[in-house]
């Protein structure tokens, strides 16, 4: 799959330190203020993904965030998706902004973690042996099979799961150079879950990983579908965060 062209948007919300956090609740030592980009930040991107409803590859589209009304590093849609107050930086006032939350996977709604969110579940794949969080309200379908699995948002955006065994056995390095036909990677493109080790487009919306015996290539993608407005990036970093290759 090809990966997308840059995007330069930091890393919004802030990485909270774990090491800082009580296992149970989110205990505040300090208060992350760290937000998204404003929405007139532009990114050009090629979307190419292997689903019909994706926007054909070669289009050139300018993307851009959803607004985010105080600034507290989730765009309103993603406030409204997950009962948190689009006008309340910190909405359960335990210190921590509502995006430094939810890309850290716990409820920016409430206290403990994000499982306790009734607006998310968990969604667990079989065949593949992985699992991950999602927004329970979108539509969830399997394309062809369980390799290829798309989460639909009301707005016609999506995110996917698409699975395609590593023919050539090689390592996830290797195989990212030969898809990219580059020599080096980019160090600050690697990026990391509980037990998995991947690699990411330079816009962040691609995610690239391996299973531990390296049988099998995982992608997860964010798309816009047919729109310029990135409303669920920080939904796409939650599920990223909470993606779980069983052993």
């Amino acid at each position: 799959m090809p990966l997308l062209t840059e995007n330069n948007q930091p890393d919004q919300a802030g990485e909270i330190d774990q090491n800082a956090l009580n296992q149970d609740n989110l205990t505040a030592t300090e208060t992350e203020m760290e937000t998204l980009p404003s929405s007139d930040q532009i990114a050009t991107t090629t979307i190419a993904t292997t689903t019909p409803e994706a926007v054909p590859e070669g289009t050139e589209l300018s993307l851009r965030f959803g607004a985010d009304s105080d600034n507290d590093g989730l765009t309103d849609i993603e406030e409204i998706l997950l009962s948190s107050g689009a006008i309340e930086l910190d909405t359960d006032g335990d210190g921590y902004t509502d995006g430094a939350e939810l890309v850290n996977l716990y409820d920016p709604a409430g206290t403990g973690k994000l499982t306790a969110n009734s607006n998310i579940s968990l969604y667990e794949n079989k065949t593949f042996a992985y699992s991950l969080l999602y927004p329970s309200t979108w539509q969830t379908s399997i394309n062809g099979g369980d390799d290829s699995l798309m989460f639909k948002s009301g707005d016609n955006q999506f995110i996917q799961v698409i699975i395609q065994p590593n023919v050539n056995e090689q390592e996830l390095d290797a195989w990212y150079m030969e898809q990219l036909g580059i020599l080096t990677i980019n160090e600050a493109d690697r990026v990391s879950g509980v037990n998995w080790q991947g690699l990411k487009s330079s816009d962040s919306l691609n995610i690239y990983l391996m299973d531990k015996k390296q049988n099998y290539i995982f992608s997860l993608t964010y798309s816009p579908g047919s729109g310029s407005v990135l409303e669920y990036f920080n939904i796409f970093k939650m599920m990223v965060k909470s993606f779980n290759l069983k052993d």
